[in-house]
């Protein structure tokens, strides 16, 4: 009796072990991809950022184009148009450079990304199922409302955090379509400008239309607004298919 005893203890002992190891893989794992995430976040961030001052500088070149229209001086016409060029080629040489960064993030942040992207899938998957089946587990419990703040406040900022990251990518792409409307109406008041300044605006918009940003992940897929939809609506499908089998099958 007493080696059996024994026996299941040393077993018990094992096993805490063994969860203990896991649990501590799993702690790093989600460690190591909110450090990721984070890294990846702020790199976006520094490129939003330049693109704002950017679309600024440009907005008040456009600004000081139109004003050039009233200029029936020849010599301040011709200074103005100099200096405006001037200012054009360093906004497209920033611009040229942004963007070159943001690619070479994406290609380091490659294999991280798929990685953080099939992860988050899973998470968001399982925190509904799991969401759906403690609120059916709890079905005539009485609980505290401090219980159901908690538990509604955790799967909010769960959402949340995911939600304010993609957007923080959506809004470079944003913001770059925003810089290219700027080019096209720069394009509209170019005729009877200099030619160096006209050719500097030209020389612009090709740059753009040439490379036209993107964010994609290893060459496999763009990250856009429409196919986080797609995947969201995956997402409603996969999780009504997993409630509906745990209706059907319920566990003691």
């Amino acid at each position: 009796m007493g080696d059996a005893v024994q026996w299941i203890l040393r077993i018990s002992y094992y096993y805490s072990k063994f969860l203990g190891v896991i649990n501590f893989e799993i702690d790093m794992r989600t460690v190591l991809v909110n450090v990721i995430v984070s890294h990846y976040y702020f790199a976006i961030v520094n490129v939003h950022s330049h693109y704002i001052l950017l679309n600024q500088e440009l907005r008040a070149v456009l600004v000081e184009i139109r004003s050039l229209e009233g200029e029936h001086r020849k010599a301040a016409f011709m200074i103005k148009c100099c200096t405006l060029a001037d200012r054009l080629e360093v906004i497209a040489g920033t611009q040229y450079e942004v963007q070159t960064l943001l690619e070479r993030i994406t290609k380091i942040f490659g294999i991280q990304g798929i990685v953080v992207t099939i992860n988050s899938y899973i998470s968001i998957l399982a925190t509904i199922y799991f969401s759906f089946s403690s609120v059916k587990k709890m079905h005539g419990m009485e609980w505290t409302p401090l219980f159901i703040f908690l538990f509604v406040l955790n799967v909010v900022c769960y959402f949340a955090d995911i939600l304010i990251t993609l957007n923080n990518v959506y809004f470079v792409l944003e913001i770059h379509t925003h810089m290219v409307k700027l080019l096209e109406r720069l394009t509209m008041f170019s005729a009877g400008l200099d030619e160096r300044l006209q050719t500097v605006i030209e020389s612009f918009q090709l740059q753009i239309t040439r490379n036209p940003l993107k964010i994609s992940v290893l060459n496999l897929f763009s990250m856009d607004r429409s196919r986080s939809m797609s995947m969201a609506n995956s997402l409603v499908t996969n999780s009504l298919v997993l409630i509906q089998y745990d209706i059907k099958n319920p566990r003691e």
